[in-house]
């Protein structure tokens, strides 16, 4: 039975793309019909993260220019920034029918409806569920057995707090894989990790029985361990077209554990604290977008053969705001503010990084002035790479340390030879030092006065050099 993933590419992209709370069912008693509660629930699912989605697909569209003068200063230009992103998202009309089949809507449904207060429980119709090719790919009778017996394990749980608004789960043996909330003008959709291995792992168990792997099928298998939810929210607040407007998170809503276990150890695993992965707002009439960034914690451990490798990420933050009727994007709090980043390697460090956070603003060139980015704050960023003895890339060199530096209006733009030129406050210094595996480690520093260009920042492990700019 291989795994199509509308509970996976459906409800689980959508949880990839979003995430939603839950109820206790101990909200005031809701009047209304238990057939109209199913219909508003399946009217609102997906519209607010059209809405939204598309609000953040037309500001990026419309601040483009200013991507183009970070692509100028980082990469002279040589990068091509890429095609608009779509507005028309169309989530809603993707989930809608797979919503209403699961709260068995149709007369002819063989789903059973039973209902206590405000908790509304569905058993779906397996045999409709599985119609289609709805959640599996399905080429042969057992496979379309398979899934039926899947579906008898899924329970659909509606739990209204109003007449428009709720949170509909779907559980797999009466433990939750996907929560959808929603509300006028907004939604969430959590995906629950406890849920989705015992989800998994009743597909391998069904297709263990079927015998469906004699026919050489990649048997699909879960992680020993996963535990934690991921969270998606959509917020409308305009849904007039061509001015959608709204704003969208996903987060780490409980902490996150996923292991996998080797030789009676665990081998494998990744770790992360609460925080927001992202949160932007957009308001497509306008272009005017923020974005902001405040990850938790990340901690994964992995191994290979006799070697283990650790990486450790305490937390990272930003907050960027445009407008188009500025020109400009503005970052701020960007960086490693939290503690450094580290990987090791059989517990020796391999790469470590530190960056206290700092601040930027981007502007858009004309045709008469380049884009500039100005540092705001003192830009600090320190790399120490380890063990690099056996690395073809770092040749003849074990280990090597970057210090880059730009002090509080440091700008960066492009000259017309293509190369990187310093202004405002300056100066931009580059130290690179270099320990080769014979002879003696060098240290060699850069300093790129205001008024001064350099064309590559790096060519070959080689540090920048200041010239005169063309």
């Amino acid at each position: 039975m291989k795994v199509k993933i509308l509970l996976i590419s459906s409800l689980v992209s959508l949880a990839i793309t979003a995430c939603g709370g839950g109820s206790s069912g101990t909200d005031a008693p809701v009047n209304a019909e238990t057939g109209d509660l199913k219909s508003n629930a399946i009217r609102a699912i997906g519209g607010s993260f059209d809405g939204s989605l598309g609000a953040v697909g037309s500001t990026i569209n419309q601040n483009s220019s200013v991507g183009n003068t970070i692509n100028d200063v980082a990469t002279g230009g040589a990068d091509q920034m890429g095609e608009d992103l779509p507005t028309d998202v169309g989530i809603q009309q993707e989930v809608q029918n797979w919503v209403s089949v699961s709260l068995g809507t149709d007369v002819n449904s063989g789903s059973t409806t039973t209902r206590d207060g405000n908790v509304i429980t569905v058993d779906p119709d397996e045999a409709e569920m599985c119609r289609e090719d709805r959640v599996f790919d399905q080429s042969s009778a057992q496979e379309v057995s398979d899934c039926i017996a899947f579906f008898r394990d899924v329970t659909v749980r509606l739990v209204a707090t109003a007449e428009e608004a709720g949170v509909l789960t779907y559980l797999y043996q009466q433990q939750p894989v996907v929560s959808l909330g929603y509300a006028p003008n907004s939604e969430s959709v959590e995906l629950d990790l406890g849920g989705l291995k015992a989800a998994i792992d009743g597909i391998a168990a069904l297709e263990i029985n079927s015998n469906i792997n004699s026919n050489n099928v990649e048997q699909i298998t879960s992680p020993d361990e996963m535990s934690g939810s991921f969270k998606f929210t959509a917020t409308e607040t305009n849904s007039t077209e061509g001015q959608e407007a709204g704003s969208i998170s996903y987060a780490v809503a409980k902490p996150i554990q996923i292991a996998a276990v080797g030789d009676g150890s665990i081998q494998n695993r990744l770790t992360m604290q609460t925080g927001t992965l992202f949160s932007i707002s957009a308001d497509a009439a306008t272009g005017v977008g923020s974005l902001s960034i405040d990850l938790g914690a990340i901690a994964a451990t992995g191994a290979t053969g006799a070697e283990i490798g650790q990486m450790n990420l305490a937390g990272f933050t930003a907050q960027a705001d445009v407008n188009p009727a500025d020109g400009a994007l503005v970052v701020r709090n960007f960086g490693l503010s939290k503690g450094p980043f580290s990987l090791s390697l059989n517990n020796e460090e391999v790469i470590s990084a530190t960056l206290g956070a700092f601040g930027f603003r981007v502007t858009e060139g004309t045709d008469m002035e380049p884009g500039e980015l100005i540092i705001d704050g003192n830009m600090d960023l320190s790399i120490v790479l380890n063990q690099f003895a056996e690395n073809e890339y770092m040749d003849g060199v074990v280990a090597m340390a970057l210090d880059m530096m730009a002090p509080n209006g440091t700008s960066f733009s492009r000259a017309g030879n293509g190369s990187t030129q310093i202004g405002g406050a300056g100066p931009f210094t580059v130290t690179l030092g270099q320990t080769p595996d014979i002879g003696t480690p060098t240290i060699e520093t850069v300093q790129v006065n205001s008024g001064e260009c350099f064309t590559d920042l790096f060519e070959d492990s080689v540090a920048p050099s200041a010239e005169q700019c063309l």
